[in-house]
């Protein structure tokens, strides 16, 4: 069984939020800097024992939207967890939290006793003093990006410290754990949700840090799990008054310990939760985002619903995402519907699709399932590069289409996609950002030479930054992206760009009387 996906809106900020199983319901919190795919394996445990699992990007994490104000407390995410119960329908559940997630789980206990059904703390802080005082003060640095992308091997070497010392900054000897440096994919996936999180990450940390359990922990009256692997950090916060009273228990290993965690709160079942459906979420821009699975691969899309011209629909070059349209959406907001996809393995549905992209028949009907579903009636299809060349086989239009050139073509396939698959010393991440930079001053990228130079882009480090993720979102898919398209639409570009082709950096400007 695997995750299906979600996103509501609660009070006007999105939230992303996963979901499997069919029995009695769970809601369950990943630690910081994480999202909802970290606690994967409590939520496959849980579900053999019955369960169905419930588990929230929490805000400022994933892809769910960060909280106002500057410094939100566990009291306020947990508010916004039970907030995300009553819009699901939910009645009696039971809880799980690691880390942070302990955290918020324990507060929301206390927030709607009647409510909770049973809960599963793994890793529950209780910060003394002195280890508040030393977290605050420096574990916390702004992630901002820098021209050079010197913050991506920051990022990196703070993803490998963490694993070597608690805290992470601190690395003297009694701070060194005894953790096997993990495979270079469980460090790739934490960097990614730190990526995704941005700057943002530090909110939900900063109100694990100043949580109090002493606080929170006796006004419990669910049934309590607390517990901690052996080598887990904070293992001997177990010995600590506010907590070992709670008869806390300790596990080898962490698959030991979510299997006994599912256990205990499959003894204490709650209520099955009504059914829900994929749905879609309004973000702070008025742009509405969501994944539609019922394609052979998902496909994500942003946009607005609104207006009654004909629709636009927006796809993105290979290694892009949904995101490159957003100043067009805006542009027409209102006056006609205009939505941005996804194509399988990039934006939201990375992670999502198969290993290989498809095949472009298999393309095109998957994008006219997903614009039928989404009830959008004879669309204008434009696309930007490759999705420029696709739209163009939908009947579109193109914005700064890829040469027709056969040679070109298998250039930019044999060297435009370097690997950016992960690498032990974090590499990956500073290629990526190197690339999405040259892509602005280059043109193709690799080809840094006088004669191939342009400025018809933004290079502020964030743009870059942005750019730099879709490309680690998608990958492989990239490659295969363009390879699909090349391979198909390869007729001279005066029968292939059978509509308007557009240029330029203001291109955007010239579609709202299109169609």
């Amino acid at each position: 069984m695997n995750w299906s996906r979600h996103f509501v809106s609660l009070g006007g900020y999105g939230l992303h939020y996963r979901r499997m199983g069919q029995g009695p319901a769970v809601m369950g919190f990943h630690g910081s800097p994480q999202a909802s795919l970290a606690i994967e394996g409590f939520a496959r445990a849980a579900v053999a024992q019955g369960l169905s699992v419930i588990a929230p990007d929490t805000p400022g994490n994933g892809l769910s939207e960060a909280l106002p104000g500057i410094d939100p407390e566990a009291t306020d995410y947990a508010q916004k967890m039970l907030a995300l119960a009553d819009h699901l329908g939910l009645g009696r559940f039971g809880l799980y939290g690691f880390h942070t997630g302990a955290g918020t789980a324990l507060v929301m206990s206390t927030l709607a006793p009647d409510r909770i059904a049973a809960l599963a703390c793994d890793g529950l802080p209780a910060w003394t003093p002195d280890e508040r005082q030393e977290l605050m003060a420096g574990y916390l640095p702004r992630f901002v990006p820098t021209f050079d992308g010197g913050h991506m091997a920051w990022l990196w070497a703070r993803i490998e410290e963490q694993t070597m010392f608690f805290p992470w900054h601190v690395t003297k000897p009694d701070n060194r754990m005894v953790y096997d440096m993990p495979p270079v994919a469980g460090l790739h996936a934490n960097a990614m949700d730190f990526l995704d999180a941005g700057d943002a990450y530090r909110a939900p940390y900063r109100a694990a840090f100043a949580f109090r359990v002493d606080q929170f922990i006796d006004k419990v009256s669910a049934p309590l799990f607390i517990a901690c692997t052996s080598t887990d950090p904070l293992r001997f916060h177990l010995d600590r008054s506010a907590l070992a009273a709670r008869q806390p228990q300790t596990f080898t290993t962490g698959p030991e310990l979510v299997q006994a965690a599912a256990a205990f709160l499959a003894k204490h079942p709650g209520d099955v939760p009504p059914h829900t459906v994929a749905s879609s979420v309004a973000d702070r821009f008025g742009r509405m985002c969501g994944v539609i699975e019922t394609c052979a691969q998902p496909i994500g899309w942003t946009g607005s619903l609104t207006g009654s011209g004909r629709p636009l629909v927006f796809m993105h070059d290979a290694g892009g995402s949904s995101r490159w349209a957003h100043q067009a959406i805006d542009f027409v907001a209102g006056k006609r519907p205009a939505i941005s996809l996804d194509l399988p393995g990039h934006g939201l549905a990375a992670g999502l699709a198969q290993n290989s992209f498809p095949e472009m028949g298999a393309l095109i009907q998957q994008i006219k399932d997903a614009t039928a579903t989404m009830g959008l009636d004879q669309p204008l299809f434009i696309g930007r590069g490759a999705g420029g060349l696709l739209a163009t086989v939908l009947g579109g239009i193109a914005v700064d289409p890829p040469s027709d050139d056969p040679a070109r073509r298998a250039e930019i396939l044999a060297h435009g996609f370097p690997s950016l698959a992960p690498e032990w010393d974090g590499a990956h991440l500073v290629r990526a950002f190197r690339i999405a930079r040259f892509e602005q001053l280059y043109n193709p990228w690799f080809k840094r030479d006088r004669h191939h130079r342009i400025f018809d882009g933004d290079l502020s480090p964030m743009a870059i930054h942005n750019r730099a993720i879709d490309l680690l979102h998608a990958q492989a898919h990239a490659r295969q992206y363009a390879a699909t398209i090349f391979a198909t639409a390869t007729s001279p570009a005066g029968k292939v760009l059978a509509g308007k082709v557009l240029t330029g950096q203001d291109w955007w400007r010239e579609i709202s009387e299109l169609g």
